[in-house]
This record gives C-alpha cells, sequence and structure tokens, in this order.
C-alpha cells in the first residue's frame, strides 16, 4: 500500500512510541471490524514493506452522520425503483 511507503520515516518522529493504523469505511450497513496481518516481499536486496498489520473498521452511515444515511436510502430506494423519487411508468 503507499500509505505505508514512509511509515519508517514517519516512525522516527515519535520516538518510544508505536504507531498503529486503522482504516474506517462507511458503508450503509455493516458494521464490524477485522485485523489485516502485515505482509512482505523479498526482493533480491531486501523484504520490502508491502502491507503493515493494520485495523480495517466499517462502520454504518447512520452511526456516523444520519442525514448521510438518509440520503444513500434514497438513493438506493430510486435505484430500485421504490419510494417518492422513483420513476415508475
Amino acid at each position: 500500500m503507499l500509505f505505508y511507503n514512509e511509515w519508517n520515516k514517519l516512525a522516527l518522529k515519535f520516538p518510544g512510541i508505536t504507531l498503529k493504523s486503522t482504516f474506517i469505511w462507511i458503508t450503509e450497513l455493516t458494521k464490524s471490524s477485522k485485523t489485516i496481518m502485515e505482509e512482505v516481499r523479498q526482493t533480491r536486496m531486501t523484504l520490502q514493506m508491502k502491507k503493515r498489520t493494520h485495523q480495517q473498521v466499517y462502520l454504518a452511515a447512520e452511526d456516523v452522520h444520519k442525514p448521510l444515511a438518509e440520503a444513500l436510502k434514497r438513493i438506493r430506494d430510486s435505484q430500485k425503483g421504490v419510494g417518492p423519487h422513483s420513476r415508475q411508468s
């Protein structure tokens, strides 16, 4: 991940502190979290960090911003042909 390309340089700015990262995804309904494990790749000369261990958290839009959740529902309903703004023949 490009996010981690400068991780070691960033970590040097915080001596004695363990840096951790969490990616937060806002979804329509899903609430969950999971840990993504570190992934390294061997090059001819060194080990290259492809991904660091990090958390992924999925939050439901209504828990973050209720108007956003309502707007997403209206959009989804209009795509299904349901609700006041749908086009029905």
